[in-house]
């Protein structure tokens, strides 16, 4: 797989990401395969506060009339790379299994496509865990510019060069 700053843009910072489903067919994974929950680790924890059980429960409610979207895996490790909360509810109603992309990726590929779900669907980051992300994305991708990282993680370029400089 290339690199993250070609799978994701890098400097050119897409103004326009599209949906999810186009995301994830630009990185190049179509095939959706069932995982064992059993074997799967959690990866970047790029929300502060964790697993949210409300939100868990609301994904148990929908998923009850209509299957949940699959989630993503690194393959390397089988962490989650989004679909922590899906996990939790297949966990919750005693699925064995869950249905996953499962992509060959560097865990700092594994960061940028982490940050890109998180900020095109599902439950939002909080503005602090946005924050948090660009930090990690920065440490990772120091030579990205602020107004791809800030197109990444959903904030202002303005805001990315003040986390550069602190």
């Amino acid at each position: 797989m290339s690199d993250a700053s070609s799978l994701y843009g890098g400097d050119e910072g897409n103004s326009d990401p599209g949906s999810y489903s186009d995301w994830l067919a630009g990185i190049g994974r179509s095939c959706i395969v069932d995982v064992p929950v059993a074997v799967l680790l959690p990866g970047f924890q790029l929300r502060g506060v964790g697993t949210d059980p409300r939100h868990v429960e609301v994904l148990a409610e929908v998923a009850r009339s209509s299957p949940l979207p699959p989630i993503l895996v690194q393959k390397d490790g089988m962490r989650v790379i989004d679909g922590l909360h899906r996990c939790a509810v297949a966990r919750l109603r005693g699925e064995t299994t869950v249905s996953a992309h499962v992509i060959e990726c560097t865990d700092a590929e594994a960061l940028v496509f982490a940050i890109k779900a998180n900020t095109m669907h599902g439950l939002p980051l909080s503005r602090a865990d946005r924050m948090a992300s660009v930090e990690l994305t920065l440490a990772r991708y120091p030579g990205w510019s602020d107004r791809a990282i800030a197109n990444l993680a959903g904030l202002s370029a303005k805001t990315v060069a003040g986390i550069r400089t602190h």
